[in-house]
């Protein structure tokens, strides 16, 4: 299994609106990308003290499963709409 991290450090003047389509378009991915197993995502419990604002974690039976999630049209839609939003991420991918 593969789990696929994403952390995402929001622009001080991100859209509100913005981010709302982007969660939007996040929540659909489970129906549209077949090769995920999961998806969870969300603003950090934490509030403003951690350094990310938002993280995404996906998971796969596979690092090929992986790989066709980032290259799917939906989840190349969902980051069109991310990009604008980013000061900063990190990602990263790991077997369990």
């Amino acid at each position: 299994m593969i789990k696929h991290v994403v952390l995402i450090k929001l622009k001080a003047d991100y859209d509100p609106q913005q981010l709302q389509s982007l969660i939007e378009k996040l929540d659909a991915l489970i129906d549209e990308v077949p090769t995920l197993k999961r998806f969870d995502h969300g603003k950090n419990a934490a509030g403003e003290g951690g350094k990310f604002d938002y993280g995404v974690v996906a998971e796969f039976d596979s690092m090929a499963d992986c790989q066709a999630y980032l290259v799917h049209p939906a989840h190349q839609a969902a980051g069109a709409v991310l990009m604008p939003l980013i000061a900063e991420a990190a990602s990263m991918q790991f077997e369990y």
